[in-house]
């Protein structure tokens, strides 16, 4: 458990290694370093209030053995792997051409638009996207 709170709030332990340890106005203040956001908002409370309950079922001196155990472990493993199978963009592009499952990936962009009367202002967003993110390469 400890291992997947340090994955899941990995910011927090980036800036504190010890942020298990933090009595919550403490954690608090770090949880509002790491989102930038004004202090005494509810998202940062809420996620110093669920960072607090989920450390209730971690234990984290034991973990940091366990990482000792895990990094050597992941050496020995490592040198015994072959190389990686990492394609460039032309390699999949071939593997697609011969049969393999071709890769698409998509997007959604949601606009706030201002409110005005001014076609130009509309176009001008539009072209803006056409030219910079909806181009294909």
């Amino acid at each position: 458990m400890a291992k997947a709170i340090k994955h899941g709030y990995a910011e927090l332990f980036e800036r504190n290694e010890y942020a298990y340890e933090l009595p919550k106005p403490k954690l608090l203040e770090l949880i509002g370093e790491v989102s930038g956001a004004e202090k005494g908002n509810s998202a940062d409370a809420l996620t110093a209030s669920t960072f607090l309950n989920l450390k209730e079922y971690a234990d984290f001196e034991d973990d940091l053995e366990m990482d000792d155990t895990a990094e050597v472990a992941q050496v020995n493993i490592s040198q015994n792997l072959p190389a990686s199978n990492h394609h460039t963009p032309m390699e999949q592009t071939v593997a697609t051409q011969q049969g393999g499952t071709p890769l698409n990936l998509s997007y959604t962009i949601n606009l706030n638009l201002p409110e005005t009367d001014d076609i130009k202002v509309f176009n001008a967003i539009f072209q803006s996207l056409n030219e910079n993110i909806l181009k294909r390469n």
